[in-house]
């Protein structure tokens, strides 16, 4: 996601996507032993699994695990991995009580940030995909 064009010519291209997420885990306390959900997130799947392989994953079109044999009974932190435009109307189980909700997503409109609202402010804690953003933009200058 991040391309520098040198003085000689050159490019240099490089992914701040891995580091900027393992920034916004290790500030948020989230380790691999953390039980965690991806809620969609098809396209950041690998680099989740990378930091967190542990990491339960669930279809935001159907509602259920992606693998049939895994499910996830009570996770303290829900990443939200889908949009508003691909999303339809599947949230988490209502008994699920996550602590965190991380939001890939950046947008108000963010059907995570709606699912938080759900759980109750106060009962959980909102992160907004902005931070992981600009977690991402800041490492493009190192």
């Amino acid at each position: 996601n991040t391309l520098q064009w040198k003085d000689d010519g050159s490019a240099r291209a490089d992914n701040t996507d891995l580091p900027g997420f393992e920034s916004v885990l290790s500030e948020l306390g989230i380790s691999p032993e953390t039980p965690v959900v991806l809620w969609g997130g098809g396209g950041t799947a690998a680099m989740v699994r990378e930091l967190l392989p542990g990491v339960v994953e669930y279809s935001a079109r159907e509602g259920a695990p992606r693998d049939s044999g895994t499910s996830a009974v009570s996770p303290e932190v829900v990443i939200w991995g889908v949009g508003r435009s691909l999303f339809n109307g599947f949230f988490p189980p209502e008994q699920w009580r996550p602590r965190i909700v991380l939001d890939l997503n950046y947008a108000e409109d963010s059907p995570g940030r709606e699912y938080a609202l759900r759980l109750g402010i106060g009962n959980v804690r909102y992160v907004s995909g902005l931070g992981l953003f600009e977690a991402q933009a800041a490492l493009q200058f190192t």
